[in-house]
């Protein structure tokens, strides 16, 4: 399966997830209610985040425009200055939120597209929404065990389409495309 495709089923499953949550709230089961939310959040933001980094590692590898340091922080390579300033990119890996690379790719790809000016309210929205998937993947204490409203999760849900579609607007599918051939 393509990452194409498998991105495209990820972002239907999570539709059928909260088809099937508002379902179960009709019926008053709050806690497959909150299971289904949380399967909405899980494919929704596993489909984003599959998406940004694929896109990331593909113009790593194929646009030859790119300095070293915006390869490395695409293939979320460690940067590190020695003891005698000078700076070097290790093969040791590094997280990058997937939030930071999603705005360096518009910038950078997208026409110097700024989501943050351009769209703030999508961007409170996406940051909202991102605090949210972060209580239900890293929750610190008990007590922050995570129960989801509908709304939570069909925010989520269309948050993410709203965000894929914006990278295929961004005109960077034409690069992108030239440059990976992928499908």
């Amino acid at each position: 399966m393509s990452l194409g495709k498998l991105v495209s089923s990820l972002l239907d499953d999570s539709k059928k997830f909260l088809f099937l949550a508002k379902d179960a709230a009709r019926r008053g089961e709050n806690e497959l209610t909150n299971s289904y939310c949380r399967a909405v959040f899980f494919c929704a933001w596993s489909a984003l985040e599959g998406w940004i980094n694929y896109i990331a590692y593909s113009f790593a590898e194929n646009d030859s425009s790119l300095t070293e340091y915006e390869v490395s922080f695409l293939k979320e390579k460690k940067i590190e200055v020695d003891d005698n300033g000078t700076v070097k990119i290790t093969n040791q890996n590094e997280y990058r939120r997937t939030l930071t690379k999603l705005v360096f790719i518009l910038r950078r790809f997208g026409k110097e597209f700024d989501l943050k000016k351009s769209l703030p309210g999508l961007w409170a929205e996406l940051k909202r929404i991102e605090k949210i998937r972060h209580t239900i993947v890293h929750p610190r204490t008990r007590e922050e065990e995570a129960h989801l409203s509908l709304g939570e999760a069909e925010k989520c849900y269309k948050l993410v389409v709203k965000i894929v579609d914006l990278l295929k607007k961004k005109s960077l599918w034409l690069k992108f495309y030239t440059a990976c051939l992928i499908f």
